[in-house]
């Protein structure tokens, strides 16, 4: 596990032959968006452009903006992406110093999902990973319907979405 949400499975031979567990709850190929049930082992085949790298449900991850270098300010135009949410999430963004830029929240009651940031950030948006059709956005406006899922840019520090 690389934290509490991310589970990175480690592959031990040049045939790119990974066995490995998932515990249980909904998990989503970092990459592929791919969608597992755990609670049970997977035995699969990955190559050099791929990696068993899976998002626990109802987990926020920020998505930096910069992939060429490390040394970028990391809350500029970074992306949450919004995995599974079916109860509460949260998530920090931080500086390049480790210092709290803002903090996002997520709740989901039934079909609304409230996303709330404690403080504006110009150029954040949010990918709703495997989402592909909402009802409604108050305080925020949907850019695209992506493979991955639908990106909403914020209007203020709280969305409310009709899923």
């Amino acid at each position: 596990m690389l934290g509490d949400s991310i589970l990175v499975a480690p592959i031990f031979n040049k045939e790119g032959h990974a066995e490995y567990y998932l515990p249980a709850g909904k998990w989503t190929h970092l990459l592929s968006g791919e969608v597992k049930e755990g609670g049970r082992w997977y035995e699969e085949d990955y190559d050099f452009s791929s990696l068993p790298v899976f998002v626990r449900e109802n987990t926020l991850l920020p998505i930096g903006a910069v992939d060429t270098t490390v040394d970028y300010e990391l809350e500029k135009d970074v992306q949450i992406q919004v995995y599974e949410v079916n109860e509460t999430a949260s998530c920090e963004v931080v500086t390049r110093k480790g210092e709290t830029a803002f903090t996002v929240k997520a709740v989901r009651e039934g079909n609304k999902l409230t996303l709330e940031a404690s403080a504006e950030n110009g150029g954040m948006t949010y990918l709703l990973r495997n989402i592909h059709e909402i009802a409604d956005v108050t305080g925020g406006s949907i850019v695209k319907d992506t493979e991955n899922g639908i990106i909403i840019v914020p209007e203020g520090c709280r969305q409310e979405i009709e899923l």
